[in-house]
């Protein structure tokens, strides 16, 4: 079982690689869907982390 600090890294890391792979997200000069629901899930562990 990953603790939060892994799991934190782990969505950071497949929100950073998924932006530079979609194609939506590098030729739109903004996030697509998917990339926005990654941001959203990190946000909401850094902010559990935090309290």
């Amino acid at each position: 079982m990953p603790t939060e600090n892994e799991l934190m890294e782990q969505v950071r890391l497949t929100h950073e690689a998924h932006v530079k792979a979609c194609w939506s997200c590098r030729t739109n000069g903004r996030p697509c869907q998917a990339a926005k629901l990654l941001r959203r899930e990190y946000n909401k562990l850094v902010k559990s982390t935090r309290r």
